[in-house]
């Protein structure tokens, strides 16, 4: 396969392989928006490519809950996508971004599911994510490290509460 991709972002990308379906799941940067990502499927036996969601730009959903749930009004943006990584062991993708919110998702059949939120380094850039433990961690739960511009490497350990966000539905989004 070719596609274009978008520069701004240094052609972040995952990718994730589902043995059942035969299918790859690739989440990459929007090409032409450096704040929202893309998720495509890959069907190996039919080498057919299929978008799954189109332009997905997680500011306007988190927004009115960040400052809800954590008392935090978040900036007008969350600028552009710095790293993305996967937990494939939890099939949670993460994102980090250029204001220094973290968010997790999950792909729910035709919804995304986001199932963790982080602001440890705001308002800093996120410039590298690492999932340490996933399916190996005895108690169940994944940990990942992060670390931005300022002086703080961050702990992260996940899924967290029900209490988040995941139950906003907007867009296809919850």
């Amino acid at each position: 396969f070719e596609m274009n991709v978008n520069t701004m972002n240094f052609a972040n990308f995952t990718m994730s392989f589902d043995e059942e379906q035969e299918n790859f799941t690739l989440c990459c940067c929007n090409t032409q928006d450096s704040e929202a990502i893309d998720l495509y499927q890959i069907n190996i036996k039919t080498s057919k490519l299929t978008r799954l969601f189109n332009h997905v730009n997680f500011h306007s959903i988190i927004k009115d809950n960040l400052l809800v749930t954590l008392g935090m009004k978040l900036p007008d943006k969350l600028g552009m996508i710095m790293k993305i990584t996967q937990d494939l062991s939890q099939k949670i993708i993460f994102i980090g971004f250029e204001s220094g919110i973290l968010i997790g998702f999950q792909i729910d059949f035709d919804l995304l599911k986001i199932v963790y939120l982080s602001t440890y380094h705001f308002p800093e850039p996120i410039l590298d994510l690492q999932v340490v433990f996933g399916s190996k961690d005895p108690t169940g739960t994944g940990t990942l490290i992060s670390s931005s511009t300022n002086n703080i490497i961050a702990k992260h350990t996940y899924p967290v509460s029900d209490t988040i966000i995941n139950r906003i539905k907007e867009n296809g989004i919850y």
